[in-house]
């Protein structure tokens, strides 16, 4: 599954949303978003794959994948059309130049949070 869940420290209602996600983790649950998703799951239990991941299922089973690159940057960022423009241009320190500065201009409220978490409870 390419999900993560978590419960915030001031969730008001801990008990029930650990009863939502309980329902969400539920074996059946996960192989009904898996069929729907085509996805592989990151529930360590044993799960029916996709048809259409027959020819990947040994490196699965062997722990030999990586996430998906999108998954570490907001979509805001139009990565798919700078990794483009890098491929035509071939201006490597121009790619990250823009990367870096994209990076911070649509990450500036999260990391505002991070920064201010930081400050409340220390830094680990």
């Amino acid at each position: 599954m390419d999900l993560q869940f978590c419960l915030t420290r001031s969730c008001k209602n801990k008990d029930a949303a650990y009863e939502v996600l309980d329902f969400l983790l539920e074996h059946d649950n996960v192989q009904a978003y898996l069929d729907n998703q085509n996805a592989v799951p990151c529930k360590n239990e044993s799960f029916e794959l996709a048809p259409i991941l027959d020819g990947m299922k040994s490196f699965i089973e062997e722990g030999k994948m990586a996430d998906y690159q999108d998954h570490y940057y907001p979509s805001e960022m139009a990565v798919d059309a700078q990794i483009q423009t890098f491929l035509i241009q071939q201006d490597t320190d121009a790619f990250l130049e823009k990367f870096d500065k994209d990076w911070l201009r649509y990450n500036r409220d999260i990391i505002r949070l991070v920064e201010d978490y930081q400050k409340q409870n220390g830094s680990n």
